[in-house]
């Protein structure tokens, strides 16, 4: 095994995880669709169709600033992109559980 397929390896391990917790409904949206996507990528499997939906809800969230970069922003503005962030979870939630779970049950039957 060479080290891109190890590093591939332990990318779709911890996808898996990620996927898992998102099963149970502990999500925070923007930062969990973009850390989905993160993680295929480096696993190599972001090409799937199964991404499309988490792909379609970072396109819909993707000016959201979420850890230090959110220090660059002043309050009121953060206070404006919070609440819309609820608002989208809200929207996307089932659509993200929805996803994950067949995302999941694929990797798992792999």
């Amino acid at each position: 095994m060479t080290l891109s397929d190890e590093l591939k390896l332990i990318a779709k391990k911890e996808l898996l995880s990620k996927l898992k917790v998102i099963e149970t409904n502990k999500l925070d949206l923007v930062e969990d669709v973009r850390r989905i996507l993160s993680l295929a990528e480096k696993a190599g499997i972001s090409d799937d169709d199964l991404f499309l939906p988490i792909k379609g809800i970072e396109s819909q969230t993707d000016h959201i600033p979420v850890g230090d970069v959110r220090k660059q922003f002043n309050e009121s503005y953060l206070k404006e992109l919070d609440k819309e962030q609820e608002e989208l979870t809200i929207e996307f939630k089932d659509q993200l559980i929805d996803a994950s779970k067949k995302i999941l049950n694929k990797l798992e039957n792999e």
